[in-house]
């Protein structure tokens, strides 16, 4: 109640007295329900205050949520460029490597031609070219011999003109893999600096919602991931339907298969023991858990802090198995497996172009290294932006 309503109130109570009429105390007794009413309803501009605050949160939150999303990108930009620079370092080397070897091969056919060289000059210059015996039967042999060894010399020439070519498409090679690796460091160069930019302009957002702010924007957040997973749930579920539809039709006899994606009722708490189909994707599993609470680092694979994919490189390098340190990568090398058929163990992937993987654990939850500013956790499988999923086979 405001300082002026209670002024008012205490007013009115002073007016009453034994002597006060009856209509005056009637009118009295609405002056002050209007007064306590108005005390008690907000006024207008404090209901726009809070709506502008609640507004200021969802663009907070969108803009927070776009960040992330830009960070995740550029995080497998710089694994994309990272990985095509060591398949380029093994080019090189292997192309310096035949570069030795076509350069030597040529010494040594140079070395051979020099020498015929002087063989036949020194024979044109004594003007003896073997032909001193008169017979037809050593004129004919001496002839059959030197066509022998003119075909011999061609061969030499021809070996060693393809040994200087193949040396410099090698040599070309060689250099264009040099080129295209300093393209792609400079390309993880600038997206490191662009995740350092969008992380600066992260914090600078995060630090400016305190207080009032802060509590409107984690309930806008809960309420967009709330949305979002209602809303991918209730496609999977019209999805699944369909799919049954078509399998229980008259057309198909067969009938409708399991779905370990959750119960459809909202977020499922994360399983209490995580059952694997086979030993080693249970110590894999059993390894990704074990790091949960560590920070998330772009472009890091363990043992203290991991990035989406490097999560599941490190975990899966704990069974024995070795996996390349990209969503995008995992994505394209593993075998794909349909939603219905999930089992825990296996890839979930986000985005368009893909930037985030987690590893499903049943129930419809995944264990995840999420972005920056965030610890690897347990989640949802359940987002607007899911793609497909892979199995380690």
């Amino acid at each position: 109640m405001t300082r002026r309503s209670t002024v008012s109130v205490r007013n009115a109570l002073r007016v009453l007295s034994p002597r006060t009429g009856r209509s005056s105390l009637v009118a009295i007794i609405a002056l002050l329900a209007s007064l306590l009413a108005s005390a008690l309803v907000p006024s207008s501009a404090a209901a726009d205050k809070i709506a502008d605050k609640r507004a200021q949160a969802a663009g907070i939150a969108a803009e927070i949520q776009r960040n992330y999303d830009r960070m995740s990108e550029l995080d497998e930009d710089i694994l994309d460029a990272q990985q095509r620079i060591s398949e380029l370092r093994r080019d090189i080397a292997a192309s310096q490597r035949q570069v030795i070897t076509a350069k030597g091969h040529m010494a040594d056919l140079q070395t051979e031609l020099a020498t015929r060289a002087a063989a036949l000059y020194r024979n044109a210059g004594s003007g003896d070219l073997g032909m001193s015996h008169t017979t037809l039967q050593e004129a004919g042999a001496r002839a059959v011999y030197a066509q022998t060894a003119a075909a011999r010399d061609r061969d030499m020439i021809d070996r060693f003109r393809r040994a200087r070519d193949a040396a410099k498409s090698t040599e070309q090679r060689l250099a264009a893999a040099e080129q295209e690796s300093q393209a792609a460091a400079k390309r993880a160069q600038d997206a490191r600096s662009a995740i350092d930019s969008t992380n600066r302009k992260q914090q600078r957002l995060l630090d400016q919602t305190k207080g009032e702010l802060a509590t409107l924007l984690a309930e806008e957040q809960a309420r967009i991931a709330a949305e979002q997973e209602r809303e991918a749930r209730r496609r999977d579920a019209a999805q699944r339907e369909r799919e049954r539809q078509q399998q229980n039709s008259p057309n198909n006899g067969g009938s409708s298969g399991g779905n370990n994606s959750g119960n459809g009722n909202g977020t499922t708490p994360p399983p209490s023991h995580v059952v694997a189909p086979n030993p080693r994707t249970q110590i894999a599993i059993d390894a990704a858990m074990a790091q949960r609470g560590k920070w998330y680092k772009f472009a890091a694979s363990g043992p203290n802090q991991f990035d989406c994919s490097g999560l599941l490189v490190f975990s899966w390098a704990k069974a024995g198995v070795s996996l390349p340190h990209s969503s995008r990568a995992l994505y394209a090398s593993l075998p794909k497996v349909p939603k219905s058929s999930l089992q825990p163990g296996d890839f979930v992937y986000y985005g368009s172009p893909i930037h985030h993987v987690g590893m499903y654990i049943g129930g419809g939850m995944m264990i995840e290294a999420p972005h920056t500013g965030a610890q690897v956790r347990t989640r949802s499988i359940f987002r607007k932006d899911y793609v497909g999923a892979t199995r380690v086979p």
